[in-house]
Order: structure tokens, then C-alpha cells, then sequence
């Protein structure tokens, strides 16, 4: 394959931005310490399916407005990038096409773009804002996605006939393991592997 003609899909919270930090502390400010989420306590995808130490957890009506506050440009741009993304998208950039996609709401669209900015991500890259589970539907196939989420990750490998990275976190753990998903601890691990796309 041409290498200007490699297509990698990389997701951006828990990814590329530690946004997993900022989402449970919103949640801790907006139920004023009554939750209170430890990273080993996010064991699925869906913060409102997780309890803290003290059994206690948010609701899905909850978790909507979490994720609207979320989404408020002083919260977005209080995420931190994951260390080495920066430096992999750049990377990746020369290799060929590289395709940001997130389901954060609509009206985080504009703090997203600032933030990229801010952290110095290529603005070379394409940026997709999709519904939550369909971005192995709404976009073609790729060389290779990078994922969080293993749900995704699963559909990217078998619907979208895409081979996929799925970055370990509390919430992915302790899924099963397929072969159609490789398993990375981070960038370092992960671009080992693409570079030999």
C-alpha cells in the first residue's frame, strides 16, 4: 500500500486527551462529594453504571447533564493530552491521512478545535464528530482505528473490517479478549504497531 494512502482512525477522549480525570471530577462537583469516582472504580464504559468505594454512583438523567458541563469550553480545556499523542499524531501525519473522531456533543465541537490547537496536534488531521457506537458505520474503512472504547473497537475489527488498537483502561479491562483487537498500554506500545502499517 502506498504509504499517502494510510488511513488511521484514532478517538480522542481517553486517547489522545486524559478526559477520564476531568469527567470525574465534574462528577464529583456536580453531586458535591457525594460521588466520588477513583480511576479503578470506572470498571464499564458508562459512568453512570459505576459505583465509588462507598457503593454510592450517579444516575443516567445525571450523566447527561455531567456530560453537558463536560462539554463547556473551561472544562475541555482543563484535559490534558495523553502523554506521547502529540508527538504519534504528528508521526502519524507523515504517513499518511489521520482521522480524529469523537462522540462529544455538538456543542463541544468548537473547545475541541481549540483545544487541539492549544496542544499543538496537526490541523492537518480530519475531525469527525459522530454518535456514540457508529464510527465504524459512518466512516469508510481504515489501515488502523485506536480506541477506548471495546465495544467500538469490536465493531471497527468486525463490521468495519478495520484493524483495531484498543488502548487498556479500568473500563476495558476486564473484557474479553478477541483476536480482531490488539491490546496497548499506551503510544509507545501502539506506535510499535502502526509503524508497521
Amino acid at each position: 500500500m502506498n504509504r499517502r494512502s494510510l488511513q488511521f482512525c484514532v478517538d480522542i477522549d481517553n486517547v489522545l486527551a486524559l478526559t477520564d480525570e476531568v469527567m470525574r471530577r465534574i462528577i464529583a462537583d456536580f453531586t458535591r462529594g457525594k460521588v466520588s469516582l477513583g480511576r479503578e472504580d470506572i470498571v464499564t464504559f458508562n459512568y453512570y453504571e459505576c459505583r465509588d468505594p462507598r457503593g454510592n454512583r450517579i444516575t443516567k438523567a445525571d450523566w447527561k447533564r455531567v456530560h453537558e458541563r463536560f462539554s463547556a469550553p473551561a472544562s475541555l480545556m482543563s484535559v490534558r493530552p495523553v502523554p506521547g499523542a502529540v508527538r504519534a499524531i504528528r508521526e502519524l501525519i507523515k504517513r499518511g491521512t489521520v482521522h480524529l473522531v469523537t462522540s462529544r456533543l455538538p456543542e463541544a465541537r468548537k473547545p475541541t478545535i481549540d483545544w487541539l490547537a492549544r496542544h499543538r496536534f496537526p490541523d492537518s488531521c480530519d475531525l469527525h464528530f459522530l454518535k456514540h457506537g457508529e464510527k465504524h458505520a459512518a466512516l469508510k474503512r481504515f489501515t488502523a482505528a485506536v480506541e477506548d472504547d471495546y465495544d467500538q473497537a469490536v465493531a471497527y475489527a468486525t463490521i468495519g473490517e478495520t484493524p483495531c488498537y484498543l488502548i487498556r483502561h479500568p473500563w476495558n479491562r476486564s473484557r474479553a479478549r478477541l483476536p480482531v483487537i490488539t491490546w496497548v498500554d499506551g503510544w509507545p506500545e501502539l506506535m510499535k504497531e502502526l509503524r508497521k502499517q
